[in-house]
Order: C-alpha cells, then structure tokens, then sequence
C-alpha cells in the first residue's frame, strides 16, 4: 500500500516536468522554421537604419522609451545575425507558453485543461506577426513579462514576500518598456493576490497586491520625463473599443482561411530547405513521443470545483481591461500582432469558465487521446502555412528592394504589387498589417545603400511587374 501510494505521489510530481517537454517541443516543432536569415518589413527598415546609424541611443533621442526593449532587441538582432531575430522570437514565446502553463495550473483545479489551453496558445498562429515580425516582437515580450508577473501574483514560485515585490514591480515595469498594450491589465492583475489570500497574510498580501501599480508609476513616470520627438497627442476615449476589441477575437480565426484556396495552400513549404525538412521530421517525431506520456493522466483525488464567482468576474475584466489601452490610443486594428496579448488572458477566462461550470473534473481518456493530437497537427500545419505566406511576401519586397537600390531615383518606378496571396485571401491585409506604403519602401532603400551601397546606376524603370514563374520583378515596357 506504502509503495503504491509513493508511486501516486511521484506521478503527480513528474507530471508537470512531462507537460512542460511536450509543451515545449510542440512550440518548437511550430514555429522553428522562422529560426532562418530574416528579411524586414515596414517599420524595421527605420528602426534598423536608427541602429546602423547611431545606436540606440538614436532610437532613445527619436521615440524616448517608448517600446525601446522590444523594438531594439529585435531589429538590433538582425543587424547582428539575420537569424538571431527568429531565435529570440522562438525562445521567448516558449517562456511565454510554460508561464502561462503555470498560472493556468495555479488558477485551474484541472490537470488536464491548463495543458490544452497552453497547446492551443503555443502552437497556433493567433498573433502571427508578434512572431514573424522583428517590429512585433515588442508584443511577444511584453506578454511574456506580464505572464511572469502574473505567476508571481498567483504565488507559483517559493519566493520570500519581499522577492516576490520586487520581481513583480520589475516584470511589469519591462513589459511596459516592451509594450504598453498590457498597462491596464497590470493595474488590476494585484486582484489575484486580493481574492486567492485571505487577509491573514496582512502587509505582505497588499504590497504584493499594489506591485503590479509600482511598476506601471515608474513606466509612467519615465514615458512622460522621456517622450523623445514622438507628438504629444490629446486622449480621446473611445468606450466602444472595450466592447469591439472583445468582439473582434472571432477574426482570430481568419488564420484557417488561407486552407481553402490552392494558390495558398500551395506556399506550406515555401522556401524551405533540406535541413529544415529534417529538423521538421526530428521534432514532429519528438513531439508524438512526448504526447504520449502528457496523454497519460496522473492519478491522484479530484480536488474540490472552482466556486469562486468573484474570480470569474475578475477575469472577463481582465481581458478587457487588455484591450483597453485602444480606447484611449486610436481605435482597435485587427492585425494579429495586437490580438497576441490578448489571447493568454482569454484563455485564462475560458478555462476558469469550463473549471468552474463542468461538472467532470478530467475528460475520458479516449477523450484526451483525440484532443491533444488533433490540436498539435493542425496548429503546427496552419502555423508553418502563415509562415510561409509571410516568407513569400518578404521575398517579395526584398527583391523588390534590390532593383529599386540600382534606380536613379526609386520614387519614380510604379510597383504593381499584384500579390497571389491578398487575391486568394482577401483578409491578408488586416491579419498582417505590415504591407509595404511608399514610406516603406523608401525607408527600405535607404537602408539597403547604408548596408549595401549600389556601385553603379541601372537605367530609369518607369514601372515594375512581378513574375511569379521566375519569381522576380521585371519592368514595366
């Protein structure tokens, strides 16, 4: 009886060391093949070219702290090594993904339902461009530290109250410096330590509670004592925001819609090459060998049912409290690098709506053995499809840059764009939102003369057609 209740005891202790692998090689098996040389888009050629010409404190003089630590990491990334973007990209949403993991098992009495929700966050494109996209990335690690805060605040880690403060006013004052789409998010996250402590705890429970405000002063304060030339622009609340940056999380599922058309389903493997197809195979295998074991249910008594209502209210605030910062800043757009917050702290409230109204506290296991799978295929296989239409279009411009760059004046050439992708799914332009402008591409042309400076003049195009047979830009007779 001793020995079985031991080997009880030590299933349940490895299996968060199990979900933590699976989880892990499945985010790796997702998105690795952005781990290659990257190619910029719209706002990373005058971040770049910022970098290249002065460093950061350029950056600092022209957009004060305004995202400083997500924009400059990322774009002064590529200038390092073209690869190196992706790599940060990759390992932060991997930090991400268990972060959440472990809040939704500190917040969840499920042992299965935290694992599914952290799959369907890891492996699945829902904020596609934070990823693919080095100006995005501010949102990757901005909701990264907001996770780690929030795993502080539900106590997830053995830290002395003290530690516990100052990790927390440190993680949501640089998620801040990364982004700000999380700032009325952090104000009211001290409401986990309010409703889950009782007030036994004392000054240690409201100063941990009050953290999370700390770090947003200290980022208000400095936003406001380094602007930098950025216009100072008159608040103008928009209430209605709250409600359609809710209400827009269907559009999420916009990243299916490139599988009913050929001409995109066509572009799955684009541009990779041999050792791409072999890490794929490795980690795809890896990842079938890992489900098998986080499948397996631990086996230990069903704790009691969420019945705490205050804490679901607290939640469906919290998500819209992540959209918030739109009601004051401009209005919500549905380009996908902005819905990447927003889709953790939705998890979070639908998986604490199921835990506290489903009445079984683990599904059947033949149940778990459809889920899981299902889930990894087709979130790996819809990922590595957004991949490679966003590869398409940034080989695209990139060669597109490249004859512009050999043009006595680029201003004068008349681009017909015609893109296969935007003909076959019509909602590309809002998913991505980072389409080249005429700003773009002059920007990109600066940059690539400061990169790559141009020894000779070709003759003056007055237009340029891109020929998808030969994949390249001719001009226009």
């Amino acid at each position: 009886m001793e020995s079985e209740t031991s080997a009880t005891l030590t299933s349940a202790k490895n299996k968060p060391f199990t979900a933590w692998t699976f989880l892990l090689l499945a985010t790796l098996a997702a998105w690795f093949p952005i781990c290659r040389p990257y190619l910029r888009m719209a706002d990373d050629f005058h971040f770049a070219g910022w970098l290249l010409t002065g460093g950061p404190m350029v950056y600092f003089h022209e957009d004060g702290i305004w995202r400083m630590l997500g924009h400059e990491l990322a774009n002064g990334a590529t200038l390092i090594n073209p690869v190196l973007q992706g790599v940060l990209a990759l390992c932060t949403h991997c930090v991400a993904t268990l972060l959440l993991f472990v809040a939704l098992r500190r917040l969840l009495v499920s042992e299965f339902l935290p694992l599914v929700l952290a799959l369907v966050f890891a492996v699945f494109p829902w904020g596609g461009t934070a990823l693919l996209w080095a100006s995005g990335y501010t949102y990757v690690l901005g909701t990264a530290l907001f996770l780690a805060a929030i795993c502080v605040l539900l106590r997830a880690f053995p830290l002395k109250n003290s530690v516990a403060v100052a990790l927390c006013i440190a993680c949501s004052a640089l998620s801040l410096f990364a982004h700000e789409a999380l700032f009325f998010a952090l104000l009211i996250s001290g409401g986990f330590v309010l409703l889950r402590e009782d007030a036994s705890n004392g000054k240690g429970r409201l100063a941990l509670a009050a953290a999370p405000v700390a770090g947003c002063f200290i980022w208000w304060s400095l936003y406001k004592v380094f602007p930098g030339r950025m216009p100072t622009e008159h608040i103008k609340l928009n209430p209605r925001t709250l409600l359609s940056g809710v209400y827009y999380q269907y559009t999420n599922l916009w990243i299916f819609e490139p599988w009913k058309s050929q001409s995109t389903r066509s572009l799955l493997f684009f541009d990779w090459s041999w050792w791409q197809f072999g890490i794929g195979i490795v980690l795809v295998c890896a990842v079938a060998f890992a489900i098998r074991k986080a499948i397996t249910p631990s086996r230990h008594e069903p704790r009691p049912g969420n019945t705490d209502n205050r804490m679901l209210v607290f939640l469906l605030l919290l998500v819209v409290a992540t959209v918030a910062i739109y009601a004051i800043g401009g209005g919500f757009s549905l380009d996908s690098r902005k819905k990447y917050p927003i889709v953790p702290v939705a998890l979070m409230f639908a998986g604490y709506c199921i835990d506290r109204f489903s009445k079984k506290g683990h599904p059947h296991p033949h149940l778990r053995t459809i889920i899981l799978p299902t889930l990894v295929l087709v979130g790996i296989a819809t990922t590595w499809l957004q991949i490679g239409l966003w590869r398409y279009e940034a080989v695209r411009l990139d060669r597109l840059v490249n004859f512009l760059s050999t043009q006595p004046d680029p201003a004068l050439v008349q681009v017909q764009w015609d893109s296969r992708i935007q003909a076959a799914w019509p909602h590309a332009d809002q998913y991505w939102g980072a389409l080249p402008e005429g700003w773009v591409l002059a920007d990109a042309v600066r940059l690539k003369h400061l990169l790559a400076p141009a020894t000779e003049p070709a003759q003056q195009a007055r237009g340029l057609k891109f020929d998808p047979i030969q994949f390249t830009w001719v001009p226009i007779r």
